[in-house]
């Protein structure tokens, strides 16, 4: 019986943390309200936090040391100060006078703060049952789409074989079930097909899992983004080549890479000239060419990844001879390739003027400052920037509204880290890189957890404590610098 319970108690861990990683963006509902009052909503990412009762009792049961807690502690701390002294700096605040000092603490700061020793806490506890059971997790998060595409194909609003079959736009773009963005979607599904393609001879011992594995990468094929492909293409080529031996495993990851540049090269665009409704069931929708080209180009999202690619090596050099600088000031440009490398500007601007960054959850403040002094000199010459001005309001997203997207997050997670430790984070990610490469981290954790923390870094990202980024990262690391239990014995 106390077998069974300690093996229920497992399952259940290993569910909370897949959970808290792939459908970080997913939201219950708690309560439905029919008014002017938003509805009361529970994010998956924080399901983590529902294993701290478990941790309290193994704590009391085998009275275990906090002492390796002390380095995270101090770290935290730092934050904090590091933080803290950029908005002395930025502010100008009198730090003898205590109402200012209040004024401009950040509690949000101290919140982050307290979830990563905590998540720390409870990641470094369960380290040795979540390192033996990496594929566990994946196929916990596997059947966990399939059931949720599955219920949505009986029960949802919109067709889903329709739009997968006729829009490269995106199903979760359309129908926001599960995630809001097909990005969003993307950083978690392209990794799962990266680590259970090179996994796939194992597949054949587990038939069921294998069926769901084929039909959920069909469907991530005919739904294939730019950020699916890209992450497919970089985390497939990087595994092959970092990955000593694993021959076969390694000319999967190969076919499926060609697999999806097909997909991705054929895919169609016929959604651009159709309104969400036509995609609804039992929805007898006429096409209206009036609107068909409304605000194309001014919402960019429209656009689709094989677009977008090209528009990569063929920006038009309208107003200077700086290439990566016209990648953003091209109004015509898709908007996603437009705010990725307006990002990646703020980003090195900011690392210019704050060395050594400007503090946690202080992005914001850098942002605003930046984005600022930015249009201040674009406009100040026309020869640097000539604004389709006439155009603007209409058609265009100029450079103020290009700003006024990813103000917190920044478009990939290299930018916010670069913004907030500037050089600290680039010695942390080249130590990490470097201590990466080690033989003694298990190999599942290189095939799963790699790829999505490079895809977040480099391809798309969105914050700190989405799509299991936090997690994953910390997992990384326990996995790096800290020796197991097992090890230990």
């Amino acid at each position: 019986m106390s077998i069974s319970i300690y093996r229920a108690k497992n399952y259940f861990v290993l569910i909370i943390i897949s959970l808290s990683i792939f459908f970080s963006h997913s939201e219950i509902l708690l309560l439905d309200r029919n008014f002017e009052i938003k509805d009361i909503k529970f994010e998956n990412r924080f399901l983590i936090f529902f294993l701290i009762p478990l941790v309290m009792i193994d704590l009391i049961k085998n009275r275990k040391s906090f002492n390796f807690l002390i380095i995270p502690i101090l770290v935290c701390f730092l934050l904090l100060i590091h933080s803290f002294f950029f908005k002395i700096f930025f502010f100008k605040i009198d730090y003898l006078n205590l109402n200012e000092i209040l004024k401009y603490s950040n509690i949000k700061s101290i919140f982050q703060v307290i979830i990563f020793c905590l998540t720390f806490y409870i990641l470094h506890h369960y380290r040795d049952l979540l390192k033996n059971n990496v594929f566990n997790i994946a196929k916990i998060s596997l059947y966990g789409f399939f059931l949720c595409l599955t219920y949505y194909y009986f029960f949802g609003q919109y067709n889903l074989i329709k739009i997968i079959s006729d829009c490269s736009y995106g199903f979760f773009s359309i129908t926001k079930f599960l995630f809001k963005e097909n990005s969003h979607f993307g950083l978690s599904a392209a990794p799962l097909l990266i680590f259970f393609t090179f996994n796939i001879k194992k597949l054949f011992n587990h038939k069921l899992t294998l069926i769901i594995y084929l039909i959920f990468l069909f469907f991530c094929l005919l739904n294939i983004s730019l950020t699916i492909f890209l992450i497919i293409l970089f985390g497939s080529f990087g595994l092959i080549i970092i990955l000593n031996k694993n021959y076969f495993s390694k000319l999967y990851l190969v076919v499926l890479m060609i697999v999806s540049t097909i997909f991705f090269i054929n895919q169609t665009n016929n959604c651009q000239l159709k309104n969400n409704d036509f995609y609804k069931k039992n929805q007898n929708y006429e096409l209206n060419q009036k609107s068909m080209h409304m605000n194309l180009r001014y919402s960019g999202v429209n656009s689709s990844g094989k677009n977008k690619l090209s528009q990569l090596f063929n920006s038009k050099n309208n107003y200077n001879d700086n290439y990566f600088l016209n990648l953003f000031l091209d109004e015509e440009n898709s908007l996603s390739v437009r705010v990725f490398f307006s990002s990646l500007n703020i980003a090195f601007r900011s690392l210019q003027s704050y060395p050594f960054g400007v503090g946690l959850d202080n992005y914001n403040h850098a942002y605003l400052e930046i984005t600022d002094e930015r249009r201040k000199e674009l406009y100040s010459d026309p020869k640097l920037y000539l604004t389709k001005r006439n155009l603007c309001e209409i058609q265009y997203c100029c450079l103020v509204c290009l700003d006024s997207f990813n103000k917190n997050d920044g478009s990939i997670n290299f930018s916010k880290f670069l913004t907030e430790f500037g050089i600290f984070s680039l010695i942390f990610f080249s130590i990490t890189f470097y201590k990466s490469f080690s033989n003694h981290i298990d190999l599942n954790i290189k095939v799963l957890y790699y790829p999505m923390i490079f895809s977040q870094l480099f391809i798309r990202g969105s914050g700190y404590f989405y799509n299991g980024f936090f997690i994953v990262m910390i997992l990384v690391i326990i996995a790096i610098y800290m020796r197991s239990n097992e090890n230990k014995r």
